[in-house]
């Protein structure tokens, strides 16, 4: 789980608005999208701020091949919640 977005560039000490939401990539093969969004949703219940799940396979991590939000969050400030990506 990775954040990415404006969030991640404040955490990174970048410049700008105070972010209106967070951004969350969920990297993984046997991830449940019913489950990811009711994390979401749990986690915006407790923080007050809307969270905006994505879900890639790990493979498209490792070789997005065309797949421009892969290659913008990989470009940008990301900040790694839970695991490794490598």
């Amino acid at each position: 789980v990775l954040v990415f977005g404006s969030w991640a560039a404040r955490y990174h000490g970048e410049q700008g608005a105070t972010p209106g939401d967070i951004d969350v990539l969920v990297v993984g093969d046997h991830v449940s999208r019913k489950a990811m969004y009711a994390a979401a949703e749990q986690t915006e219940r407790r923080i007050c701020i809307p969270v905006n799940p994505v879900l890639r396979k790990t493979a498209a991590w490792f070789e997005p091949n065309g797949d421009s939000l892969l290659l913008d969050i990989k470009a940008g400030p990301i900040v790694e919640v839970v695991g490794r990506l490598g």
